[in-house]
This record gives C-alpha cells, sequence and structure tokens, in this order.
C-alpha cells in the first residue's frame, strides 16, 4: 500500500494485472510479486523511479531502471527492493498481446488511494494471450538474469521478453513456507472485497462448494 501511495503521489501511469488485480476482484492468491503495465514514455518512467525511490529511502538500484531498456529492447523488468519481502515486474508491453493502453481496467478506492486495475475480462485476455505467445520470442536466452553466491539474485534484471522473465529464477526467503504463506495471504486479503458470507455451509461435492463460491465472489 505505501507503494501504490507513491505511485498515486507520483502520477504514475499504470495498471496492476496478475494476483494483485485479481485480489481486488476478491480473489485472494499469496503471490510473493506485484504486476504492472505502465505507459511507454520516458516521464512515466522516471516517475515510477520516483515512487520507487520514496518507498525504498532513494535505493541505488532503482536508477538501473531506464527508459532506455523499458522503451527498447527489454520491456520487462524485475525490481527487488532492499526490503525482499516481495518483488515488482514492470512491464510496457506483452509482446503485440497487450500494453498500458489496450488494458481495460477500473480505478478501486483502499485508504483514499486510487488504484487502477485491470478489469476481470482484461485478466482472461492476458491469460490467454500470453499463453498463445509463449515460445514465439525468437531472442530468448538474451535476459540479463545475474546469479551470485547461489541464489542471491541483482536488485534489478532485465528481460527481452515475458517468457525469460518467467523462466528466472526468484529470491528464496528464509521465513518458514508455512508462516510466509499466511503473511502473502494477509497482505492481498487486506485489499480484498469481504464478500464472502458468514456462517456454516455443508456440500455434497467439491463441485457444489466451487459453485457457492463462484457465485459469492462474482
Amino acid at each position: 500500500m505505501r507503494v501504490l501511495r507513491a505511485f498515486q503521489a507520483a502520477g504514475l501511469e499504470y495498471v496492476l494485472i496478475g494476483a494483485g488485480a485479481m485480489a481486488f476482484h476478491g480473489v485472494v492468491r499469496a503471490t510473493e510479486d506485484l504486476d504492472l503495465f505502465i505507459r511507454a514514455t520516458p516521464e512515466n518512467v522516471e516517475r515510477l523511479r520516483a515512487a520507487l525511490r520514496a518507498v525504498y529511502q532513494d535505493d541505488p538500484n532503482i536508477n538501473e531502471i531506464s527508459s532506455e531498456d523499458l522503451l527498447g529492447d527489454y520491456p520487462a523488468v524485475r525490481y527487488c527492493p532492499p526490503t525482499g519481502d516481495l518483488y515488482f515486474d514492470v512491464r510496457t508491453r506483452l509482446g503485440e498481446v497487450a500494453n498500458f493502453e489496450t488494458t481495460e481496467a477500473e480505478t478501486k478506492e483502499v485508504d483514499g488511494i486510487q488504484i487502477k486495475v485491470a478489469t476481470p475480462s482484461a485478466l482472461l485476455q492476458i491469460e490467454e494471450g500470453h499463453c498463445s505467445v509463449a515460445g514465439s520470442d525468437g531472442r530468448r536466452g538474451a535476459a540479463r538474469t545475474v546469479q551470485l553466491k547461489g541464489r542471491e539474485l541483482m536488485p534489478v534484471e532485465k528481460f527481452r521478453s515475458i517468457e525469460d522473465m518467467n523462466k528466472a529464477p526468484v529470491r528464496e526467503s528464509q521465513e518458514p513456507p508455512f508462516e510466509r504463506f499466511l503473511r502473502l495471504c494477509a497482505r492481498y486479503w487486506a485489499i480484498a472485497p469481504k464478500r464472502y458470507p458468514r456462517g456454516v455451509f455443508k456440500f455434497r461435492t467439491i463441485e457444489e462448494a466451487q459453485k457457492a463460491r463462484e457465485k459469492h465472489v462474482s
């Protein structure tokens, strides 16, 4: 929420996608990253840097996030802040499938923050498009993914394609897995609409339970 507040203060033009956006629609996943499209202009990339500097005490690694990369050969950048509790996957485009301008979005408000979030239909379109282009980028293997001392990664990594980004290793946490799962669920549950009914419900099959869940989430 500190980062989203900083995005608003900096005037960043962005739209949340992925599991972060799903949480705003009431579907909670224990994801460890925040995915977003940003408008592909030099001015907007500078707004992104300004917002991240405001939250992460002018982390010098933020300077490696450049408009030359995001508007050029590296449309996907992963930033791991010093806190190490989450990372950001920033994109200007997903091949020819989607970008900031083509992603349908709606505005959500949480704690006075206006947050631009991809609609459920846009999230589905992005996922389907991602699957359809998987493996089609001939420049695979040129990602700037550097691994140091086992699984210690660089704070900023740059990728030529979403496929390269998805294949890259991520930081391993020293936190016990179940405790980390609970913490991550709590983070996204804090922004998810509380639409679930209260009480005790009984179902004869998993299918009945799933249908009931979909009815109350939609």
